[in-house]
């Protein structure tokens, strides 16, 4: 009989396994769910923020993005622009970036929404606190204001009827950037 109890596995020593087996399991499943919820959290927001406005000081008129304490002249070329929530870059935790949204690119505004989820886009500005923003592409212009950087890249969503509008407003918003300042 002795040898008998020495092959296998006692029942006890068996249900520890398997609540051993079920812990770990539940572990691993707690910790593949958050990583999946964190994940499918969207990183981009098409919302206008409401940290950013228009305002006109001495006849001017600014966009103004608060959150970054920036303004911007606009010329009468570049009325209803507006920008998207500041959002966290993708290439560094140091930059973040604004679209830049021109709803007269489509003379009716029915256009779809382009791939960024966006509709009548002309490019992005960055903001980052390095001498340069990290990322594949080269902003047109870049204008340091206080301890940031800030570059403006020309994008077109697909949300254009007229090419032509379209090049002459990312001129004009290229322009305009490169006189960009602190709105205090």
């Amino acid at each position: 009989m002795n040898k008998l109890n020495q092959k296998g596995f006692g029942a006890v020593e068996l249900v520890l396994i398997i609540v051993v087996i079920i812990a770990l399991g539940l572990i691993g499943y707690v910790i593949l769910h958050k990583q999946t919820a964190k994940k499918a959290t969207p990183t981009t927001s098409t919302a206008v923020s409401p940290q950013s406005s228009t305002t006109t000081i001495n006849g001017q008129t600014f966009i103004v993005i608060k959150d970054w304490g920036i303004r911007i002249p606009l010329d009468d070329t570049l009325k209803g622009v507006t920008v998207s929530t500041p959002q966290k870059s993708s290439y560094s935790d140091a930059d973040t970036y604004v679209n830049i949204l021109v709803p007269q690119l489509d003379s009716s505004y029915t256009c779809t929404v382009g791939p960024d989820g966006v509709k009548g886009t002309i490019g992005t500005i960055s903001q980052t606190t390095k001498a340069k923003r990290d990322g594949p592409y080269e902003p047109l212009v870049t204008k340091k204001i206080g301890q940031n950087t800030y570059g403006f890249e020309a994008l077109q969503s697909g949300c254009f009827s007229d090419t032509k509008l379209f090049d002459q407003i990312s001129k004009d918003f290229q322009t305009q950037f490169a006189k960009a300042e602190a709105s205090n």
